[in-house]
């Protein structure tokens, strides 16, 4: 059926109006011999009826456009239809995609009897449309593949002709001796298997024709996708000269860009490479900032010296080989001898045993007990209990006396350095005592926490 107008009749604003169609014997046995199984199992047909609506102009070709409200019913059935792309603006109707409707499962595939066609839609004022019924061959896009291999390949010579004639312009000022054009396709990023371009677009840049075919037949627009023209099946032609490009030893097999230059001869594009002392140096310095963030989230390690345990034994070990030579020496001829190892082996020892007490003594925790004035007017006494272990300075009449108790030890009593004449040693150590006695400094009192 041939275009035929949309015509309201009278003042409403939703219109209806019917239209019917017959089909020839030859398609209608062609469209029921098309018939096939899809993926999900539904029919569906080659050869099909397909119904199309455009604006009533005629100052040049058209496009697909549907009514506004539209509903269309074939043979009183239902005909599904495009659904609507939702719209942001406000007070705008919901527009459906442009596209043909297959109503070939609706038809009744005989030449003798006629489909019926119902559209209704709501008129818009000073715009018009039309509908019209094809009868199509429908085509995947590698039947269209095949139609464009047997339609032939443009010559390399005509795309060498147009490469010197873009790059040896001499009108501009500046002229350009090479160009960089890349062999990815700009649908896909991938290398192109088919490069093609429309006779009707002016750029070298090419496309791939396979991945093109297909988006249209998601998606039918037709537009190049380098120029954004229009491109049609009709005007595409696979590209010799690119072609022969890609296939080319010459080329990697992963590089995807080309330079052209002006004789028509292209080259690959020389690989930009970072130095090796570049890497190596930005990945010491990528160490670097490693091993500064991860000491800093380190914590403080505590060294705790050993010398202190190292003195002690030591001093430890002095004393035992004083106390072996002093019992080697007991067995000796001389008794004053022996009397004085002995006396040195325990001299070390209690040094020893002072020094470990001292160091011990440092070691545990002091508590420090502090007085208000309260407590002192309150009368309350604090009194700390003395340490088990207590400490007292030897004086020298202790030691004389000691000396005097150890065999073999001779000791000189004092002298007066006025008369020459021996001082009473009782009365000495008397007044020592009673000093020492009295004053209390001698004493160390620690208390022992533990």
């Amino acid at each position: 059926m041939r275009p035929t107008a949309l015509q309201p009749h009278g003042t409403g604003r939703f219109q209806e109006q019917k239209f019917n169609f017959y089909l020839s014997p030859s398609q209608a046995t062609e469209i029921a011999e098309s018939c096939f199984r899809d993926a999900n199992g539904r029919a569906d047909y080659k050869k099909q009826i397909q119904m199309r609506f455009s604006l009533n102009e005629t100052s040049c070709e058209q496009d697909d456009n549907f009514p506004s409200s539209i509903c269309v019913k074939v043979n009183n059935k239902l005909q599904p239809l495009p659904n609507p792309i939702p719209t942001n603006k406000p007070g705008m109707e919901a527009k459906r995609p442009p596209k043909p409707i297959n109503i070939t499962a609706l038809c009744k595939l005989s030449s003798t009897i006629a489909n019926y066609v119902d559209v209704s839609w709501a008129v818009e004022i000073g715009r018009g449309y039309t509908v019209s019924i094809y009868y199509a061959d429908k085509m995947t896009p590698k039947d269209l593949m095949k139609a464009l291999h047997t339609r032939g390949i443009r010559q390399p010579d005509y795309t060498r002709a147009l490469i010197k004639e873009k790059l040896d312009d001499a009108d501009n000022d500046v002229m350009t001796t090479s160009c960089k054009v890349t062999l990815a396709c700009p649908l896909g990023k991938m290398r192109m298997t088919h490069p093609c371009r429309a006779a009707t677009c002016d750029h070298l840049q090419c496309f791939d024709a396979n991945l093109y075919l297909m988006m249209n037949e998601k998606k039918p627009k037709w537009l190049c996708p380098v120029c954004n023209k229009t491109a049609l099946f009709d005007n595409l032609q696979i590209d010799g000269y690119f072609k022969e490009v890609i296939g080319s030893d010459r080329l990697p097999d992963e590089e995807h860009e080309i330079v052209l230059h002006s004789d028509g001869t292209w080259d690959p594009l020389p690989a930009q490479k970072q130095d090796d002392e570049e890497r190596q140096k930005e990945k010491e310095q990528r160490r670097e900032r490693e091993a500064e963030r991860k000491a800093a989230r380190e914590t403080k390690v505590e060294v705790i010296d050993d010398d202190d345990d190292e003195d002690e034994d030591a001093d430890f070990q002095k004393a035992v080989d004083l106390s072996k030579k002093a019992a080697n020496s007991e067995t000796s001829a001389d008794p004053e001898v022996a009397a004085a190892d002995t006396l040195a082996a325990a001299a070390a020892a209690a040094e020893a045993a002072a020094v470990a007490e001292a160091r011990a003594a440092e070691k545990r925790p002091v508590e420090c007990v502090t007085l208000d004035s309260s407590d002192e007017d309150n009368g309350d006494e604090v009194s700390a209990q003395p340490h088990k272990n207590k400490r007292r300075r030897i004086s020298t009449s202790e030691e004389e006396e000691d000396a005097a108790s150890t065999p073999g030890i001779k000791t000189a009593p004092d002298e007066d350095p006025l008369t020459d004449k021996p001082a009473s040693s009782s009365k000495n150590q008397t007044e020592s005592r009673e000093s020492r006695e009295g004053s209390g400094s001698d004493d160390i009192i620690c208390l022992d926490l533990e």
